[in-house]
């Protein structure tokens, strides 16, 4: 009956929001994982100065918010993840730090900013500093280092960069539950 379904509802936990403030090569990397391991499209916010590429474009008509709104996604996401440039980072997190939540997770992708910097930056206990491997980065790219150790593309498609232990979605509900629980 209606009553039931009403009480199910009520108890029910939320939906799992992920959002994204940048959405390059690492950042669609991250997308295309989480999309693998279960997660659907409708649970993923993304905020990005280049919102008018082809997958972004895909990943908004199966559902995704796509725009360029680094509050609006810091202040509905439970998992909030940073994928921007490092010269980037800065203005992101001040922006972000505006309306992130204390349950929210942070989660940085930008190399040299330490888990400290990134939870002072943010304002929050819940900010972690995650490292990609960046050699599988390059070899999922088809990207080859020179004799110079410069990167050099290859053939492979962009957008099929992964880290080196894949997010799934089981890890991030965990990460978010024990936020969502201090």
């Amino acid at each position: 009956d209606g009553t039931a379904r009403a009480a199910e509802v009520a108890t029910s936990p939320p939906e799992l929001l992920i959002g994204f403030i940048g959405c390059g090569i690492i950042g669609m990397g991250v997308v295309r994982t989480l999309l693998d391991a279960g997660i659907e499209a409708s649970q993923l916010l993304i905020s990005t100065r280049s919102t008018g590429s082809a997958q972004l474009r895909e990943l908004s008509l199966r559902g995704a918010w796509v725009g360029f709104d680094n509050r609006k996604v810091a202040g509905s996401a439970h998992v909030l993840v940073f994928a921007t440039l490092p010269s980037q980072l800065l203005e992101a997190t001040r922006e972000a730090q505006e309306t992130i939540t204390r349950r929210t997770l942070a989660l940085s992708l930008v190399g040299g900013v330490p888990s400290t910097k990134l939870r002072s930056m943010l304002m929050t206990p819940h900010a972690i500093q995650l490292r990609a491997n960046s050699e599988r980065i390059r070899a999922a790219l088809g990207m080859q280092t020179s004799a110079h150790g410069v990167p050099e593309t290859g053939a492979a498609e962009a957008g099929q960069a992964s880290l080196s232990e894949p997010l799934d979605s089981s890890t991030l509900a965990s990460l978010a539950a024990r936020a969502l629980a201090a």
